[in-house]
């Protein structure tokens, strides 16, 4: 009888945190001094998007070539407020791509490319990060595909990124299957699956611009 992936059991985790706003004061005594000694990478704008842009780079410690196509909703000029952001990653090293999907609710400025973990003298362990579960609907017009309710990962720059299948992750479902839905439903709606009190509202995303994008780019072949 073939086995059956289980859903890990939640556990008790004294460094776990139920929402993004109870990490501020940790991430930012973790990451903040590097970070801002650190400039931002310049992204370049894509022609005929004006909400679309691609940024691209080699990290230099770990090899990786990526390529980060972020896509943000329209704002009003006046707007102080960095809008919500969608973002597609492709990744490369060694001949083997690798796919990620990032999302921002607003307010978030650093769209730093950050390179999967490897121990330094300051962060010799990798620190137990939280999860967020996020309700992710994909609509088309007055047409709505079923929605799903997935596990994403709180990130040092506020951003959240989508837990790709494996042991570490509950998810089952990889990002191919939700882009081949997205070829049909352009607009990708998502929100927190059980909101509380301060929490953003549902962002709805038209993917149209990030899809015609990635297919001009080799490493990000879905």
């Amino acid at each position: 009888m073939p086995l059956e992936k289980v859903r890990p059991a939640n556990r008790t985790n004294p460094w776990k945190f139920s929402r993004p706003a109870d990490l501020s004061i940790l991430l930012f005594l973790i990451f903040g001094a590097t970070l801002l000694a650190q400039d931002l990478p310049t992204p370049q704008s894509v022609p005929e998007a004006p909400n679309l842009l691609r940024l691209e780079g080699v990290d230099p410690e770990t090899h990786v070539h990526y390529i980060r196509l972020l896509l943000s909703q329209p704002t009003s000029t006046d707007s102080a407020k960095t809008p919500p952001r969608l973002t597609f990653e492709c990744l490369e090293k060694d001949g083997k791509p690798d796919f990620k999907w990032y999302v921002s609710f607003g307010g978030i400025t650093d769209y730093r490319f950050l390179p999967p973990f490897h121990p330094t003298p300051g962060v010799p362990y990798h620190l137990s990060e939280t999860d967020v579960d996020l309700k992710m609907s994909f609509v088309e017009g007055s047409s709505q595909w079923k929605p799903y309710v997935r596990s994403w990962t709180l990130l040092s720059t506020g951003e959240l990124r989508y837990r790709n299948p494996g042991w570490h992750s509950p998810n089952l479902e990889s990002l191919s299957l939700f882009m081949s839905i997205l070829k049909s439903y352009h607009g990708l709606q998502i929100s927190y699956a059980k909101p509380a009190k301060g929490d953003p509202e549902a962002v709805l995303f038209h993917t149209e611009p990030l899809l015609r994008e990635l297919k001009k780019n080799a490493i990000c072949e879905q």
